[in-house]
């Protein structure tokens, strides 16, 4: 599966890729790290990280949905019961996207 949300954020300027697919990366290893945990499995819309970190770029909502997440009221969630395969599968790309874009910082200096 190649991600549009993934092609997307990659578009962002250097800086606000790094922000979001931080945030991202964050937010998928919660996941995976604490997988009985609910507390990492939904994300509030008018917090300040989703306002700061997620909502401002590009692609970055389209990888939470391509993970998994579902718009539920006020915030977006990962339900219980969800595979996993589609965010480790997001969280690999955005990884891959992240070391692509550094070798390219590097290949330019």
């Amino acid at each position: 599966m190649n991600s549009e949300g993934v092609q997307a954020l990659v578009r962002n300027q250097d800086s606000d890729f790094k922000i979001a697919s931080t945030t991202l990366l964050r937010i998928a290893r919660n996941i995976l790290e604490n997988v009985k945990e609910d507390k990492f499995r939904s994300i509030r819309i008018d917090s300040k990280a989703f306002q700061d970190k997620i909502l401002p770029f590009d692609g970055a909502v389209q990888c939470l949905l391509e993970m998994g997440f579902q718009e539920d009221g006020d915030k977006f969630t990962l339900f219980t019961g969800t595979s996993l395969a589609d965010l480790k599968e997001i969280l690999k790309q955005i990884k891959s996207a992240t070391n692509l874009k550094l070798a390219k910082t590097f290949s330019a200096e």
